[in-house]
C-alpha cells in the first residue's frame, strides 16, 4: 500500500474502486515523498492530495500533532473547522477544502 496510515490506504482504494485512479508520488524531497495525488486521467489536473502533517496547519492554532490530510475539490461538503477546513496550499481556489484525521499509530 502507498500510504503509512490504513485510513489513507483506504481512501486511496475507494478512489481507485471508483474512479481508475492510483496516486502518484511527484516529490522526491524527504518530507514530501509520501504525498500522493489523484490527477484527473483526461487532463491530469489535480483532484486530490494525501499527506501528513501538524494538525496547526490547518486549524491554524499551533496544534503539533501529526494526522492524515486530504485536499478534496468540492463544492458541497461544509467547513466545519473541526475536521473540514480551507484548503490548505490552496489559496484562490476556493472549491478545494482540506479534511483532516488523526493519525492511529
Amino acid at each position: 500500500m502507498p500510504f503509512e496510515s490504513p485510513q489513507a490506504n483506504r481512501i486511496a482504494g475507494r478512489i481507485y474502486d471508483q474512479y481508475h485512479v492510483a496516486p502518484d508520488f511527484p516529490w522526491k524531497s524527504k518530507n514530501n515523498k509520501d504525498n500522493g495525488v489523484f490527477r484527473h486521467l483526461d487532463s491530469g489536473k489535480w483532484f486530490g492530495l494525501i499527506m501528513n502533517g501538524r494538525r496547526g496547519l490547518v486549524t491554524k492554532d499551533g496544534d503539533e500533532r501529526n494526522v492524515d490530510i486530504i485536499n478534496l475539490k468540492s463544492d458541497t461538503l461544509p467547513v466545519d473547522g473541526q475536521s473540514v477546513f480551507p484548503a490548505y496550499h490552496s489559496t484562490g481556489f476556493q472549491s478545494y477544502l482540506t479534511i483532516s484525521w488523526a493519525t492511529m499509530t
